[in-house]
């Protein structure tokens, strides 16, 4: 995927007619979590939701994930001291929405592993030059054995297991970071 340069944000912005698609000004702070287990007769696997259609991306696979909840008012810049969770716990809580799959700081909180921080240059979108998405992407391997009956739910028509040798067309910028938290593994 092409990154954008500033410049051809601050252009397309000077060009645009429509509003602002995220609610805050600057870096809008979302999760991204790469639930994997290794499952005995399918290898190692990932949990992906297939996005709803109507949804930025509808119709693509993606990562669970989402913003994390804040008290800054829409239309302003995201204040740090405003969160409401932290970034574990989003990840955690937008799993449960979007799946079903309950995971929590208590329990697994310690196995949890940071991937990386993904930042505007395009990787949605709905990045322009007043706001951008910036990602906390996680990582966690589950045991097989744990309860995973899943289904899709909030913006996910759908929610399943996928071998990580065969994924299907991913949205926004996940097939990187899942290929960065597979390397961590």
């Amino acid at each position: 995927m092409k990154m954008k340069s500033f410049r051809e944000y601050l252009r397309e912005e000077e060009n645009s007619t429509t509003k602002n698609p995220y609610w805050f000004l600057g870096p809008n702070k979302t999760v991204d979590l790469a639930v994997f287990r290794d499952h005995p007769e399918h290898g190692k696997q990932v949990l992906l939701i297939k996005r709803k259609e109507g949804t930025v991306e509808g119709g693509k696979f993606a990562l669970p994930g989402g913003f994390i909840n804040t008290k800054t008012q829409k239309g302003q810049r995201w204040e740090d001291d405003h969160d409401l969770e932290t970034p574990h716990e989003a990840a955690f809580r937008e799993t449960k929405e979007e799946t079903g799959l309950n995971l929590n700081m208590k329990d697994h909180g310690k196995m949890i592993q940071k991937v990386g921080v993904y930042e505007g240059g395009g990787r949605d979108p709905r990045d322009n030059a007043n706001s951008w998405s910036k990602s906390h992407a996680f990582s966690i391997t589950i045991p097989h054995q744990e309860r995973t009956q899943i289904a899709g739910a909030d913006d996910a028509s759908e929610a399943a297991w996928h071998s990580v040798d065969d994924l299907p067309e991913m949205a926004f910028d996940h097939s990187t970071i899942l290929s960065h938290a597979l390397k961590q593994e």
